[in-house]
């Protein structure tokens, strides 16, 4: 399990963005080593503030050679949220939140059952068993899509966590608290 937490680094308010981290939508992400692949079982979740309602990526791992890839993202297609695994298999789903607003995401796994959640309602499944590779030399990015320098975050990110071998969420449930 890899966490991700930054506690008020970035933010001067008193409400909730204190603890989350800033994406001004103009050049900035997280980029850390991600060597490991997501195989069958696996759990990515955030909380995330959107700033404008913009097609934005939370979370990718993509490499230009289009074999080590995945996002999760949102305005991909007009109101769709997306998740994409190899670069070539999209699953887009209708979501309603807005932007202004803090929203839990997350993508869940369980063998071949993959599941979308909004606030932890699920919006959409699919069945695929491509594993989500690592790769060596590629990067987790944070707050845009690696690799290619677009669809920046313009807002805020909190709680990143990836779950390896464990499908957190499989049906309805309630956030875990930001």
């Amino acid at each position: 399990m890899a966490n991700l937490r930054a506690n008020k680094i970035t933010s001067t308010e008193v409400f909730e963005t204190t603890g989350s981290v800033q994406f001004d939508g103009n050049g900035d992400d997280l980029s850390l080593t991600f060597n490991s692949t997501l195989s069958l079982d696996f759990t990515i979740e955030l909380w995330v503030y959107r700033n404008n309602t913009n097609r934005h990526c939370f979370i990718s791992l993509w490499d230009t050679s289009g074999t080590n890839r995945w996002r999760f993202e949102v305005e991909r297609t007009a109101g769709k949220a997306n998740f994409t695994d190899t670069g070539s298999n999209h699953f887009e789903f209708d979501y309603t939140s807005s932007s202004n607003e803090w929203v839990h995401w997350a993508v869940s796994r369980q063998g071949t059952t993959a599941r979308m959640f909004e606030n932890g309602t699920q919006i959409g499944s699919w069945t695929s068993s491509t594993g989500l590779g690592g790769g060596v030399g590629n990067p987790l990015t944070i707050g845009r899509l690696g690799g290619s320098g677009t669809d920046y975050l313009d807002g805020y990110i909190s709680n990143v966590r990836i779950i390896k071998g464990t499908a957190l969420y499989t049906k309805n449930f309630t956030p875990p608290t930001r």
